[in-house]
């Protein structure tokens, strides 16, 4: 049995989790000049770090459609943006915030029409003011803002638009954030999260009276997420807000920060344990992900 893993050589989590892996051959992964054939070796690849690389992530597909089982699934991270979250919270029933994408536009291309600007005279009549407006697949709270005008919305619209896709998004104010990790589609946990920007949000316990509330909907509806999105990890965002509706607000985020020193010991134990257990279960299955090869079935 071997097992790739991408992510970076210091980092405390993954290294907890290859320490449980004395019966099986484990390495850090590096790719150069990709051959057809050098690296279909691997039964597992732990991916976490193709979503800052585009090379990376097109290489992953290569190798899981070769039969190599990627953690996750390149097919299934490279729609995980929240374009693609808005529909699948819509198919699932699921409440999340009132949203507008607004279009790029970087001027290089001639598309004939295709795209036109904005009608802020429907928006306006569509959201409510302040609302959150963010790129469409960023991440660390980068380009993320809170709006009170429609002034500032268009004119930070006019300075992003040849760089991003922006989505409007209607402010939900909360009285409790959850973040859930969901690993192997079945095992969950339910974290307080208390969120920050630059990857300064912390973990606490929730409070029970929350949990014997919200609990089995979080974790049931989180469940039929990630079997939807094919993510076997993933921390989805819950929050309750002031007149008591449970919303989700971040539906994909498939390479969580695990850090022991930001969250109870025995989340980070659980989070490690269970991780080990859903890569075992692969290799001892010999499982594959699902492709443009896979059986339509």
């Amino acid at each position: 049995m071997r097992i790739g893993v991408l992510d970076l050589k210091e980092y405390e989590f993954i290294n907890d989790v290859m320490g449980k892996f004395s019966d099986a051959e484990t390495e850090f992964v590096q790719f150069g000049d990709y051959r057809f054939g050098n690296l279909e070796n691997y039964d597992v690849i732990i991916d976490r770090l193709s979503f800052q690389n585009r090379y990376l992530r097109q290489i992953l597909m290569m190798l899981a459609m070769k039969g190599v089982y990627v953690i996750n699934n390149p097919f299934s991270s490279s729609v995980n943006n929240k374009i693609i979250e808005c529909e699948v919270c819509r198919r699932l029933e699921i409440k999340h915030p009132k949203t507008v994408v607004l279009p790029s536009d970087d001027g290089e291309w001639n598309l004939g029409g295709s795209v036109r600007d904005p009608d802020w005279d429907i928006i306006r009549k569509t959201m409510q003011l302040p609302f959150i407006m963010k790129p469409f697949d960023g991440f660390a709270w980068e380009n993320v803002f809170t709006v009170t005008s429609f002034r500032e919305a268009e004119n930070l619209y006019n300075s992003l638009k040849p760089h991003h896709i922006m989505l409007l998004q209607e402010k939900i104010d909360y009285t409790e954030y959850f973040r859930v990790f969901c690993i192997n589609k079945k095992d969950v946990l339910i974290t307080k999260w208390i969120p920050k920007p630059l990857g300064e949000g912390s973990y606490e316990k929730p409070l029970e009276k929350h949990l014997e509330v919200f609990g089995k909907r979080i974790t049931d509806a989180t469940i039929e997420l990630n079997k939807m999105l094919d993510f076997d990890v993933n921390a989805v965002e819950w929050c309750i807000s002031e007149d008591g509706e449970l919303f989700m607000i971040e539906a994909m985020n498939e390479v969580p920060d695990i850090e022991k020193s930001k969250m109870p010991e025995e989340y980070y134990w659980w989070i490690t344990e269970k991780f080990s257990n859903c890569v075992r279960e692969k290799l001892s299955s010999k499982a594959k992900n699902l492709t443009i090869f896979s059986d339509s079935k």
